[in-house]
């Protein structure tokens, strides 16, 4: 083991805040393989801590509950290891009173000891970074990949994937319950930075978001040069709530796919489809599109004829044609396999588009 650079605490040294304190202890003990954690501590009558005692991980012995169930076994992490730093209050500062150097357990390698409980955990820094790229669907494991590269080895990122995976739970636990409350929040920034953004929110007699549409000003745009025909897709379900994800697409003039509209809606009833169709049309200046492609659901139908009378309501072709195994024997459908195809995709006139026979 290379020889310590981080200074020992000494007796009377002085530090601003028990915060200092840990801080120290906690990096002098990474460099001499172990881990602390706060032992005790003794307050006046004002409530403030006038002593505090830190100690090596392994202090103390484990006790063993003969009332209880015997659990698998686990290896011990308690050796009445002696260790310890102590401070007391002094004025506005906090002075160093005990420091107990040795220890009765093996310490860890350099190698090893970023994996001891004090010395691992997650940074503001990579916190941030933990959220955006979760964001962005990439796996944690690969998140920590990308910090032990950047770190230029595992024992440097100063977290495990675990505290990964901790963090991420904690972050969903502190949004659970008021994921409407920030995509209206979401909303409200969208509308300041560009007024052309619009957003419908259609809630139940509790409060509760039932529906809710939204355009942007590209998506606006998009749809007076492309709007002539559209693609209404209700096959993407969110996991936590089960709300259907409806986007509103069309095709531009390189045959990318661009968006006109998106759609968290509750269920797939006549109604929500009529909401969601006349609230649209309300933030598309261009009207009403020329032809609409769905898959072959009733209450879509019937809303489209009543929220969009005049537009012509055609079925996807997937859809279509999915069906044909289905209904023509296999036999006969693979007789007319290259038939059908070649009626469906490359005819151009009504004659073409007629089987032989």
């Amino acid at each position: 083991m290379p020889p310590p650079t981080f200074p020992k605490p000494r007796i009377n040294q002085e530090f601003d805040s028990l915060e200092d304190v840990q801080k120290f202890y906690n990096c002098y003990a990474k460099e001499g393989g172990f881990s602390t954690r706060a032992h005790s501590s003794r307050k006046n009558t004002a409530k403030v801590i006038v002593r505090k005692e830190y100690c090596c991980f392994k202090q103390g012995v484990r006790v063993e509950n003969i009332n209880q169930p015997k659990k698998r076994r686990r290896g011990l992490t308690r050796d009445n290891c002696r260790a310890k730093l102590a401070v007391v209050r002094k004025g506005e500062k906090y002075v160093v009173s005990q420091f107990f150097e040795g220890h009765n357990h093996t310490l860890a390698s350099p190698r090893r000891v970023h994996l001891l409980r004090s010395h691992h955990k997650v940074s503001a820094a990579k916190k941030a970074l933990v959220e955006q790229l979760s964001a962005a669907n990439v796996p944690t494991c690969q998140q920590m990949t990308l910090f032990e590269l950047e770190s230029g080895g595992l024992e440097n990122v100063g977290c495990s994937q675990q505290d990964l995976c901790n963090y991420k739970r904690d972050m969903k636990k502190m949004v659970d319950g008021h994921d409407a409350n920030m995509l209206y929040e979401h909303f409200e920034t969208e509308k300041v930075k560009n007024d052309d953004f619009t957003y419908t929110i259609e809630e139940d007699d509790e409060g509760r978001m039932t529906n809710c549409f939204w355009a942007d000003a590209t998506a606006r745009k998009s749809y007076q040069y492309f709007g002539d025909v559209v693609v209404f897709d209700t096959t993407y379900k969110t996991n936590r709530y089960s709300m259907i994800f409806a986007p509103i697409l069309g095709v531009n003039h390189h045959r990318q796919t661009t968006l006109f509209g998106c759609a968290f809606l509750c269920d797939e009833s006549t109604e929500t489809f009529e909401w969601l169709f006349k609230e649209w049309l309300k933030a598309m200046p261009a009207g009403p599109p020329k032809m609409i492609i769905t898959d072959q659901d009733l209450a879509m139908m019937k809303a489209i004829a009543i929220a969009l009378p005049n537009t012509h309501h055609r079925y996807c072709m997937w859809h279509i044609t999915n069906k044909f195994s289905e209904k023509i024997s296999a036999l006969s459908y693979k007789e007319y396999y290259e038939e059908l195809k070649n009626c469906i995709w490359n005819s151009e006139t009504p004659e073409h588009s007629r089987l032989d026979g």
